[in-house]
């Protein structure tokens, strides 16, 4: 368990010189203020405020950071990891380390996945000061800062981080399978393009792509979302694995 530790420690000291740090700041920051511009916009209809507009806006927010700016986040957290090691050809060292190579690929997922839970908390604490603005804007649209619903942006957050699992192993499988960073970023993206411009959205299969079902999560709930996250646990265990056992088996010259 030691070893794990120390494995993802220093991953995190790997970060560090990177541009991850402030990608967990600016990624949320970025789904935030666009978010405020849709309000600002004119989509929302003036009201007298209430836990009601609260929660809409927070759906705003929360559907611009998923269909947009979250796999786009996980795809460059990943690539910047793969990176990492590619640039300084440092995965012939990090194998003769005295550690099962599984330890490694394990605490690179970890990193990532603690980094996107990070940036999903960021997101509920800009939400009530991005509204305080809104609110100045236009004090019809939201109300009080005491409406905000805390608890279903808590619980959205929880989905949406569960939800991001298929993703992150997926993406990762790509990454380190391949050991080609243009391929990693490009696969990421083409992918996204494909969900925001997918014809046949209504069709049930769509809500289970990897990249669209932290947005899906978003708007449903009850049986539905219990429904997404198990098969996103299950594709995530399933990429893990083998992801993890391309890794310790491959052949590293």
């Amino acid at each position: 368990m030691s070893a794990i530790i120390n494995s993802i420690h220093a991953e995190f000291l790997k970060l560090k010189r990177t541009l991850s740090p402030w990608l967990c700041f600016l990624a949320p920051a970025i789904s935030v203020t666009l978010g405020a511009f849709v309000v600002f916009g004119g989509v929302m209809n003036a009201a007298e405020g209430g836990e009601a507009q609260w929660k809409i806006y927070c759906e705003i927010i929360f559907s611009v950071w998923t269909k947009f700016i979250l796999p786009a986040y996980i795809t460059l957290q990943l690539a910047l990891m793969l990176g990492i090691e590619n640039n300084g050809r440092q995965w012939k060292q990090l194998m003769s380390l005295p550690l099962h190579r599984g330890v490694h690929y394990f605490s690179k997922l970890a990193c990532a996945f603690f980094l996107i839970g990070i940036s999903n908390l960021i997101v509920i604490c800009l939400i009530p000061a991005s509204g305080f603005i809104v609110s100045i804007y236009d004090d019809s649209l939201l109300g009080s800062i005491s409406h905000m619903p805390v608890s279903y942006a808590v619980l959205t957050a929880i989905k949406i981080t569960v939800g991001s699992l298929f993703l992150i192993s997926l993406q990762s499988y790509i990454s380190f399978k391949s050991l080609n960073y243009n391929l990693a970023i490009g696969v990421g993206f083409v992918a996204i393009a494909f969900c925001i411009f997918l014809p046949g959205k209504d069709l049930w299969i769509i809500q289970y792509i990897p990249w669209n079902m932290p947005g899906t999560l978003v708007k449903v709930w009850g049986d539905e979302a219990i429904t997404i996250m198990v098969v996103g646990v299950v594709g995530f265990l399933i990429f893990l694995l083998a992801g993890m056992k391309s890794f310790v088996t491959r052949e590293w010259g």
